[in-house]
């Protein structure tokens, strides 16, 4: 009996042995672990490149960026500079920009991000005045892209490097981040703008109208035009337009209004 007690003692010792020595282990692996998360340089990025941008504008990108990668789990445990940081793939989403895919290299702790920026199409600005004064008050103007989305403000447009669409509707306002007209009305400004520039008529001012359905286009010879923004102008206005230019010159119009599908109206100048 005494032999098997001594026995049974042993045991327990021994159990308690073990499982402080598995606390002790356990302890240690963590203490390993987190210095080699924490304070070595084992996880931390040694490169990252980016692609699409210049020199200047890539410092300027990744200012944006870094906000973004420690916003949330593990970026705000771990800070930008650590690998498992940064999301791989187009998670990240910044107004300037219509395209950032991230690319990461775990054998040489590199992250690529490669970037495509917002381009400006034109300039829309806040405007006062009626759409075919050639002077007015403009509150503020925005850069568009393509696709009639405003993604920054830009300043009070000079001379006739970029078109600008002056809007004259007190009832919208636009918002960073999202398109300036409906989609439909948009592709139909678009239009409009592509088929002068293609026909290189001059354009010395744009003005949608107060209920957005009409745009008025004041020609480099003194012409006012209207359109409608609820058709497609291609399926007939620019080809009335051309007509017009091509057998009574657009330079002897005083107003050409095509904001009714299939007619055309014009007046001469005196």
């Amino acid at each position: 009996m005494q032999y098997e007690s001594r026995r049974l003692k042993e045991k327990r010792v021994w159990d308690k042995v073990q499982l402080y020595a598995i606390f002790v282990a356990f302890f240690i692996l963590l203490a390993l672990i987190s210095y080699i998360v924490f304070v070595s340089d084992f996880f931390k990025i040694s490169k990252i490149e980016v692609l699409g941008l210049s020199d200047g504008a890539k410092d300027e990108f990744l200012v944006a960026m870094k906000p973004l990668v420690i916003d949330g789990w593990p970026g705000n445990v771990f800070g930008d500079d650590n690998y498992f940081s940064w999301k791989s793939g187009g998670g990240y989403k910044i107004l300037d920009y219509d395209q950032i895919e991230v690319e990461k290299d775990f054998s040489s702790r590199t992250i690529k991000v490669s970037v495509k920026r917002k381009q400006d199409y034109l300039a829309w600005c806040e405007n006062d005045k009626h759409p075919l004064a050639l002077s007015g008050f403009i509150t503020k103007c925005f850069w568009v892209n393509e696709n009639g989305q405003a993604f920054d403000q830009a300043p009070l447009p000079e001379g006739q490097l970029v078109f600008v669409v002056h809007d004259f509707s007190s009832s919208t306002q636009v918002v960073l981040g999202e398109p300036v007209l409906g989609e439909t009305e948009w592709g139909n400004l678009k239009s409009v703008i592509e088929a002068l520039k293609s026909e290189k008529i001059p354009i010395s001012l744009i003005g949608i109208h107060p209920n957005l359905e009409e745009l008025s286009v004041k020609t480099g010879q003194g012409a006012n035009i209207r359109f409608s923004l609820r058709f497609d102008p291609r399926r007939s206005a620019i080809k009335a337009l051309l007509q017009m230019d091509e057998k009574l010159g657009l330079e002897n119009l005083a107003t050409v209004d095509l904001s009714v599908e299939n007619r055309a109206f014009y007046t001469e100048k005196e």
